[in-house]
């Protein structure tokens, strides 16, 4: 039979595959960079080129790495969040309605020409009207819920 996996093992198994991609997005990008680049950076070392490794890895590199871990890290919180309001282990945000409220910010922004001249506006009326229709729901559920 098989035995379930503990949870410490679990982390451990996670922490070592966010590194290992941590790690895979050092070295991806546009300009090609070897490990040993990678690693002497990490160390402090001095190559032909550290001026530019620590642009390009302090200002580019790292800070998107730790964008996409905290964005995933909230993503899930929320996703764990709207599964226990609801007690349904399948709940998603389109259940509240924001995925519909979204598609009608955003194609409202666009048919009426808006996304032309502000480029901003579509994702500013999607999240707006997102957040609009879970309001809107609220109200209704009133404070029972019912």
């Amino acid at each position: 039979m098989r035995q379930p996996i503990n949870r410490r093992t679990l982390s451990a198994l996670l922490l070592v595959a966010l590194g290992m991609c941590a790690a895979a997005s050092l070295l991806a990008g546009d300009v090609a960079v070897h490990i040993s680049a990678v690693w002497s950076w990490l160390r402090g070392g001095d190559t032909e080129n550290s001026q530019f490794y620590a642009i390009l890895f302090e200002q580019i590199r790292s800070p998107r790495i730790v964008l996409a871990a905290m964005t995933g890290f909230v993503l899930g919180l929320s996703g764990a969040a709207i599964q226990g309001l609801f007690r349904n282990p399948l709940a998603e945000p389109g259940l509240l309605g924001a995925s519909n409220g979204a598609a009608l910010g955003a194609v409202m922004v666009i048919y009426l020409g808006l996304a032309s001249t502000l480029s901003i506006a579509v994702p500013f009326a999607a999240a707006g009207m997102a957040l609009v229709s879970v309001l809107v729901l609220l109200a209704l559920a009133g404070r029972g819920g019912g």
